[in-house]
């Protein structure tokens, strides 16, 4: 692991992980530690009061099409007492495959842009917008599974809405907290 990388300082350094559950071997101190920063951001958004926060990870970027896709859906954003999470970015089975690809020709072809409700279990919490009504249900959260792993148990229970097609992504990069390296799909 490398010791320069911190999240804000909240990183323990010997945390106890026995009932950690998701998790490649050995890696577990990283998604421990990366939780924990999440939740001391949700700590924060609390604190001052924010009635949403926009979480990003460290490896997440903006895609040129980001302001249209914003600008877009603004104009069609369902009523916020709908949802409680908004995932401008996200992962959902092979990015290679025909279901996403298609996504990025529909858009690239149209301009369309539309949100739809999650009801499977999509990954990836780089790029989320939770709403205050939220903070607590996180902040309560056990310290057993990283976050996205959380809420998608807790799927039905958490009205969860995606963009498309996604406004930011992540780099391919080697992931401490997986250990291996993640060939993402290069999109700018």
């Amino acid at each position: 692991s490398d010791s320069t990388l911190c999240y804000d300082y909240v990183d323990d350094p010997n945390p106890d992980t026995r009932g950690w559950g998701y998790s490649a071997a050995g890696h577990q101190k990283n998604h421990y530690n990366a939780f924990r920063c999440q939740q001391k951001m949700i700590e924060r958004a609390k604190a001052n009061g924010w009635k949403s926060v926009l979480l990003l990870e460290d490896d997440t970027y903006l895609l040129q099409r980001f302001t249209d896709v914003l600008n877009k859906i603004e104009d069609n954003m369902p009523d916020p007492n709908s949802w409680l999470l908004f995932y401008l970015g996200w992962c959902e089975k092979d990015e290679f495959d025909e279901y996403n690809c298609n996504i990025d020709k529909v858009y690239e072809n149209t301009g369309k842009v539309y949100y739809d409700y999650i009801t499977t279990n999509v990954g990836g919490f780089h790029s989320v917008v939770v709403r205050e009504e939220l903070y607590d249900i996180i902040l309560d959260m056990q310290n057993n599974n990283p976050l996205d792993t959380q809420v998608c148990y807790m799927r039905q229970w958490i009205p969860s809405l995606r963009v498309f097609p996604k406004a930011t992504h992540i780099k391919s990069l080697y992931s401490y907290t997986e250990g291996t390296v993640f060939n993402r799909k290069k999109m700018v």
